[in-house]
């Protein structure tokens, strides 16, 4: 999906709501990926995915939403409450209509995988879905459906929320743009214009300000400012002696490790370069390992916003490249700036969960 079709500007200074343009915009790239041709271009689809007020999309805010409420009800009541909370309902209704859109396009591809030779199923997680749940399940398409929802909701606003705190970084600390455009354009200009995953790997200051952007303002879902929520199921003995009785909930202070000292200089200065001038120092002294551990992706005991071990986030790496591939193009082709008397909005805090302001506008522009 061409950026022009979702950032509607010419070369005036137009004002945009950012977060719901980038928003849109990921919920097409994404949607690519994993709807495929058939869906991501469906209108319906588009605004089960993305169309709301505060820049969450439908299902996300209402499942969140029931999660939240539910929570607070005592567990035996749960069943007689959630008849009556509307959010839980229209999760049903959003449910129902992804299982209609889906259920046509599997049944299509069941027809001509029986009847068409040498028919290739294309690749997508509607078809990837279907190919790992059990057989016996193959033909519930509401099972299906509403799988393509959360995968959705796991993807698209964690990675759109980055790329606008990416964005006002960018505006804030300006500095950085004619640095991160030289690199884009000598890159492009040595792979004949072409996004590989070889050439987005070269991106690597662009990768360090990415880094040091989730480090600074961390955004929703697995970069909270508290990750590795987990409740003991079961007493629980830990390494150093400390027990923690069943029901006892556990969080990793993930935004204080971000901001220790110990692990970052300065941690309370936006340097976005950090990464690389570690990458650089890793590669002067040999020290391979070191530099794979200050990529965008790598996790560690220090970098836990997409958790750690086999938890860890599996889509970081397409979020990586979907995230290098917008900001790189909008840097090549727009001028953007704030409003008149304004700066960068604080991130909006809800739980602990950190995010760009939902209601922040800016200006942009097409280059001349």
């Amino acid at each position: 999906m061409p950026l022009q079709a979702v950032l509607k500007v010419d070369k005036d200074w137009t004002e945009i709501d950012i977060s719901a343009q980038i928003l849109r915009l990921i919920c097409r790239i994404s949607g690519r990926a994993f709807v495929g041709n058939e869906l991501y271009r469906n209108e319906e689809w588009v605004d089960i995915s993305c169309k709301d007020s505060y820049q969450m999309h439908k299902f996300t805010k209402d499942i969140f939403l029931s999660a939240l409420k539910l929570r607070a009800i005592p567990s035996f009541l749960r069943p007689i409450a959630a008849v009556l909370i509307s959010d839980l309902r229209r999760v049903y209704q959003h449910n129902d209509r992804a299982r209609a859109l889906v259920q046509p396009i599997l049944q299509q591809r069941e027809r001509d995988g029986k009847t068409v030779s040498g028919y290739a199923a294309p690749s997508d997680t509607i078809q990837w879905i279907r190919d790992l749940i059990p057989e016996e399940d193959r033909e519930d398409y509401a099972l299906q459906g509403a799988l393509q929802l959360a995968i959705t909701a796991v993807s698209v606003q964690s990675t759109s929320k980055l790329i606008v705190n990416i964005i006002l970084n960018l505006m804030k600390y300006t500095g950085y743009v004619p640095i991160l455009q030289e690199e884009i354009r000598s890159v492009l200009a040595d792979c004949d214009g072409q996004w590989t995953l070889e050439s987005m790997a070269r991106l690597q200051k662009l990768d360090s300000f990415m880094k040091e952007s989730l480090r600074y303002e961390p955004p929703l879902t697995a970069c909270d400012i508290a990750t590795f929520q987990r409740r003991a199921t079961k007493p629980v003995k830990l390494s150093d002696g400390t027990s923690l009785p069943q029901g006892t909930l556990v969080l990793a202070p993930s935004d204080a490790v971000a901001f220790d000292p110990n692990f970052y200089p300065d941690p309370e200065t936006f340097d976005g370069l950090r990464f690389h001038k570690l990458r650089q120092q890793a590669d002067e002294s040999g020290r391979a390992g070191d530099k794979v551990r200050h990529q965008f992706v790598a996790t560690s005991k220090t970098q836990i916003q997409f958790g750690l071990g086999r938890h860890a986030c599996p889509g970081r790496w397409f979020a990586g490249h979907v995230i290098k591939m917008v900001v790189a193009a909008i840097l090549l082709r727009y001028d953007l700036k704030f409003r008149a008397g304004e700066d960068r909005p604080n991130t909006f805090l809800f739980q602990t969960t950190n995010m760009p302001h939902p209601r922040t506008r800016i200006l942009m522009r097409k280059k001349a």
